[in-house]
């Protein structure tokens, strides 16, 4: 079993749809979830994902 919760996020853009992932889940507050969420989405519709951003999820 995996040791860490990364979950995938879909985000609808112009381009259509993107799952970036949020990582670390487990460790941090729902305040910090909110933020870096509004983070991540804004930087999908900006076109600014890396592929990095895009790989990891996992399911438990």
């Amino acid at each position: 079993m995996k040791h860490y919760c990364h979950i995938g996020m879909a985000v609808d853009t112009p381009a259509g749809l993107v799952v970036p992932v949020i990582r670390d889940v487990d460790k941090k507050s729902i305040w910090e979830l909110a933020a870096e969420v509004a983070a991540v989405a804004e930087r999908a519709r900006n076109k600014q994902l890396k592929p990095d951003d895009m790989q990891g999820g996992c399911l438990r």
